[in-house]
């Protein structure tokens, strides 16, 4: 099988961030099992025409959005010619707004949906005044938060995909109230390293020894917030929630894996360090800026008592982190946002609503008080799985795509 993916802004250092770590992972199973894969991507020609990332053909052109009114002329020419089978196509909701292709498309299209919907009031609880500051990486939310519902066959360009792979249930429906068939679209989450999987293989007495080297004893209560600072991810919510924690649970320590993506999340570091002084949380808190190998991503987690994700909005896709800590049996704290509840049951951890400093507190010191056994959280995380399963079920939807369209 001939498979082109079309996947803008892949690179080789966001290879392991969502949404391009879905594609890049599905393609590297494609082609571990003996597909033919041709990824293409935009960067031309600040980056070269044929292009590697993560071992993967890459083959870039200007760009691979297709603008409205104008459309692709560089793409529709280009993807006759690869003759492929089938497309994957990974795309945002406002792809779908203006996604007419124009002419018939060579091989049948499978679209990648990694975007959440939201209403105009969960877009909102990042805050009006971080909303203006960063209104071009907030735009594609507010734009699908304010479509009808239904919206219009000819606002919403669903009839250019046999159909469409979202990462949650609460994306599904969404979608199907703005008029996408339902039964058209497929939930399939993102998977984990099997770093994460392998737990037989791990040495835990190094999680141990982490916990030392950060200060943080057998009696504290280590909560982890792993991720980029930027605030829409929460971080600032957990800081101000952990003054009323430590009233009532004095051992808990904090530790923020700061995962420094760019001007934005530097900027918001500082802001959060700022916040840490003047809340007086000096010997509570500790900020690890290093670049971390999968392989130290796991003792980390492992050696956590509890991983929090306070998203106010999660940008793209389920965080990784999420299922990564559920697959190491680390109970979690997460908002009820983007679908992320539908990974968490009560033997996992907890559920809260967005930008609630006293309901993450409440949250925290129950948790501390309760200490989840990670084996049992772990047995309640079954659903978690590889990345190779689920390269699985997209190869299973290409092929039942294909022989629909062959009858």
């Amino acid at each position: 099988m001939r498979i082109c993916v079309i996947d803008a802004d892949l690179r080789q250092q966001n290879v392991r961030l969502q949404p391009q770590c879905y594609m890049h992972a599905v393609c590297h199973w494609l082609v571990e099992v003996g597909e033919e894969v041709l990824i293409m991507s935009d960067g031309y020609p600040s980056l070269p025409a044929e292009d590697s990332v993560g071992g993967l053909p890459v083959h870039r052109i200007g760009h691979v959005r297709f603008p409205p009114i104008v459309g692709n002329k560089s793409l529709s020419k280009v993807l006759p010619s690869y003759k492929p089978d089938i497309i994957l196509w990974h795309l945002g909701l406002t792809s779908l707004l203006h996604l007419r292709f124009g002419s018939k498309m060579p091989a049948p299209v499978l679209g990648i949906l990694t975007s959440p919907l939201y209403s105009t009031g969960e877009v909102a609880t990042v805050g009006w005044g971080d909303l203006i500051r960063r209104f071009p990486s907030f735009l594609p939310h507010m734009v699908g938060a304010l479509l009808p519902k239904p919206c219009p066959r000819w606002l919403l360009g669903t009839r250019e995909f046999e159909r469409l792979v979202v990462m949650t249930q609460t994306t599904r429906h969404r979608l199907a109230r703005l008029g996408f068939p339902e039964e058209q679209i497929q939930v399939i989450p993102p998977g984990v390293d099997k770093v994460f999987l392998d737990l037989a293989s791990q040495d835990h007495s190094k999680a141990e020894e982490l916990r030392l080297r950060l200060g943080i004893n057998r009696e504290n209560f280590m909560v982890l917030f792993a991720g980029s600072p930027e605030l829409y991810r929460g971080l600032s919510d957990i800081l101000e929630a952990l003054p009323l924690v430590l009233r009532q649970a004095p051992h808990t320590r904090l530790v923020v894996l700061s995962r420094i993506t760019g001007n934005n999340s530097m900027s918001d570091q500082r802001t959060a360090q700022r916040l840490c002084h003047s809340l007086k949380l000096k010997g509570y808190v500790s900020f690890v800026t290093d670049l971390l190998s999968p392989e130290a991503i796991v003792q980390y987690m492992y050696a956590a008592d509890a991983v929090v994700l306070p998203f106010r909005l999660v940008a793209s896709g389920i965080p990784i982190t999420l299922l990564e800590a559920l697959a190491l049996g680390t109970s979690v704290i997460v908002t009820g946002v983007a679908g992320m509840e539908e990974f968490v049951s009560d033997k996992q951890g907890f559920v809260v609503p967005a930008h609630s400093p006293k309901a993450l507190a409440d949250a925290l010191v129950t948790s501390a008080a309760q200490r989840h056994d990670k084996t049992k959280t772990l047995e309640a995380s079954s659903v978690i799985r590889s990345w190779s399963q689920v390269g699985q079920e997209i190869y299973r939807l290409m092929h039942s795509i294909l022989e629909q369209s062959s009858v």
